[in-house]
């Protein structure tokens, strides 16, 4: 919780082993502790925390040898998160996650989580076709790809389909549901705009739903799930049609 409230990921590490299990999304993975900090640090730094507390006393087990733990815990968490265009917008989640110890060399650390978030009613508040501009943030490459038309079709269970520029959204489910954000992963299915430095396929978007029924969404436009430095970034400029 320290690591969290502070902001600080190599905090969050220190007690983490260097083999690592993850159960989350349907998936199971094993990522590095490089890959661990390039996940976590982005949105640490991007992130500050005015309230993280536990909603329930935690559970805590350990082996009749005393070499294994584990812990399972539920948190409400809000706060401020600043968006890939820089605006802080609001960030506000419940999660639980089972999380898994070994001692070694005398020492506790974790070595494997599974998580989920707590999803929000599902609600047509921000359901419906939304159509606009995709605006990259590079001014370069947003002359050069100009326009890029955009097409949202965001249904009442979440899920996301539709457009940008020539690139299909096929129907994706979000991979994280949170009252602040939703999250997809998107494989587009052909090229965004046959334009160099535009040919990603992995589409990162970040929906953040506003009073009314408004709608916030940012894109990162990559090459691979994961960290990418020649990433894409940009916002979808749209406006609910039906």
């Amino acid at each position: 919780m320290r690591a969290h409230r502070e902001s600080d990921v190599e905090l969050l590490l220190e007690d983490e082993g260097a083999d690592y299990v993850v159960a989350n999304r349907g998936e199971i993975t094993r990522p590095t502790l490089q890959q661990r900090r390039e996940r976590l640090g982005p949105y640490l730094r991007a992130t500050r925390f005015s309230e993280y507390r536990d909603l329930v006393e935690p559970v805590v087990g350990v082996s009749d040898d005393a070499t294994s733990g584990w812990v399972v815990v539920q948190v409400f968490a809000r706060g401020r998160q600043a968006s890939a265009g820089g605006e802080e917008l609001p960030i506000e989640f419940t999660s639980a996650w089972i999380e898994l110890y070994e001692k070694r060399g005398g020492k506790w650390l974790r070595t494997g989580n599974v998580s989920n978030f707590k999803p929000p009613p599902a609600g047509p508040e921000h359901a419906g076709r939304w159509v606009g501009d995709a605006r990259l943030f590079d001014r370069t490459l947003r002359a050069k790809a100009a326009p890029l038309e955009a097409e949202l079709r965001i249904e009442p269970d979440h899920a996301l389909s539709g457009r940008i520029g020539a690139a299909r959204i096929p129907r994706t489910a979000p991979t994280s549901v949170a009252p602040g954000r939703i999250e997809y992963r998107i494989v587009l299915e052909g090229r965004v705009k046959d334009v160099e430095g535009l040919d990603q396929t992995h589409l990162v978007v970040l929906v953040t739903p506003r009073p009314g029924g408004a709608l916030d969404a940012d894109f990162h436009l990559k090459s691979r799930f994961g960290f990418d430095a020649a990433m894409r970034v940009g916002h979808f400029d749209v406006k609910r049609v039906d």
